[in-house]
């Protein structure tokens, strides 16, 4: 069960949108969980080179630290609001980062929470380079929320990309309480884009989501030359969520070649929770 969701708010370069927030909300509210608002407080380091120029510096890291505490203060009051007006139980949290480090400063709370929601924030490296610590180190699955346009976050038809891997079947379990909720789970099996030897996996599957009293139906896919990242977005178009395992071979690998996790981080069409 999801009791424990941590919520990192972003505050530079860029934040977060308001949706993002509200759609958080709309889950722990779903989940009768207590979510965390968590954002950290950055203490930039005084270059050496710019010695001569010291108070110049000082002058422009201030001003960058001051705007991130306004941007923090701003999303905070929002985040109460909604989390009071919703009646969910909440906490905002705003953690020093002495040493720049926000990565881990938000790994740390992330490795105490059940969940951790992180909203997409487009064409940001930065933001790439948290959602795979998070995947990777955390222990605990990640639903990534896409930046599109605002609908309410519902259960009505929840699609799972099956590939019979481990990371498919551990993104699998730690959906459970979701796809328990559901109105409708569609297991999706892509064929033709990789070698896969699934045998009667998707079946067997789909009796096992049933007996864990799951709405399930089974259905296959040809990637008809498409990449798997194309093929899952067309899939999941229109749906309330997409489960999928992270990285199901080499981190590296799909880091230089692009894969089907990295493809989801860099365009998220609908709200997806990874897990490795």
């Amino acid at each position: 069960m999801y009791k424990d969701i941590l919520l990192p708010i972003v505050t530079h370069p860029d934040t977060c949108s308001v949706q993002s927030i509200q759609a958080s909300i709309e889950i722990a509210s779903l989940l009768d969980a207590h979510l965390t608002a968590l954002t950290t407080e950055p203490k930039f380091p005084l270059p050496l080179t710019f010695r001569p120029y010291a108070k110049e510096v000082k002058e422009g890291i201030a001003e960058i630290q001051k705007k991130i505490g306004e941007t923090a203060a701003r999303q905070f009051a929002y985040f109460e609001e909604e989390a009071r007006r919703n009646g969910i139980a909440h906490e905002t949290i705003m953690a020093p980062c002495p040493e720049m480090d926000i990565r881990s400063t938000i790994l740390n709370y992330a490795l105490l929470r059940n969940m951790t929601i992180l909203p997409f924030i487009a064409e940001d490296s930065n933001w790439i380079g948290l959602a795979q610590s998070l995947i990777f180190e955390s222990g605990h699955p990640v639903l990534i929320l896409p930046n599109t346009p605002r609908r309410p976050f519902k259960l009505d038809r929840v699609v799972i990309g099956w590939d019979f891997t481990r990371a498919a079947s551990r993104a699998i379990a730690d959906a459970l309480p979701l796809l328990q909720r559901a109105a409708e789970v569609q297991v999706v099996i892509v064929r033709n884009e990789k070698p896969l030897s699934l045998g009667d996996s998707g079946a067997e599957l789909a009796k096992h989501l049933a007996r864990n009293n799951v709405r399930v139906s089974l259905e296959e896919v040809d990637a008809a030359g498409r990449k798997i990242g194309d093929v899952l977005n067309s899939v999941a178009k229109g749906a309330d969520l997409l489960v999928m395992g992270a990285y199901g071979h080499s981190r590296i690998r799909d880091f230089i070649l692009g894969g089907a996790t990295r493809a989801m981080l860099e365009n998220p069409e609908v709200p997806i929770l990874l897990s490795h």
